[in-house]
């Protein structure tokens, strides 16, 4: 969330001031605003900060639970490493 907000605020004023010169309403700021910032770029950041810290945790999980009773700890990494080695 925090990252998301950095993003969302690294937006300046001059945007919207440049949109109103221009003749565009509340809608139209809105929708050019999200392909102005790219929120694209900052979502796929954090998807793969995620997905990096979710596989740094699998050596835990796996030697303690194997993923668990009735996969109660399973996780993504866990899973995966059983498709493929099991």
């Amino acid at each position: 969330m925090v990252s998301l907000l950095a993003g969302l605020q690294g937006v300046s004023t001059e945007l919207y001031e440049a949109a109103s010169i221009d003749g565009s309403n509340e809608f139209q700021k809105n929708n050019s605003f999200f392909s102005i910032i790219n929120i694209n770029k900052i979502i796929i950041s954090i998807a793969m900060l995620d997905f990096i810290w979710t596989m740094q945790v699998f050596p835990l999980v796996w030697m303690t639970t194997g993923g668990g009773p009735i996969h109660a700890t399973e996780m993504l990494s866990t899973f995966t490493y059983k498709l493929a080695f099991q």
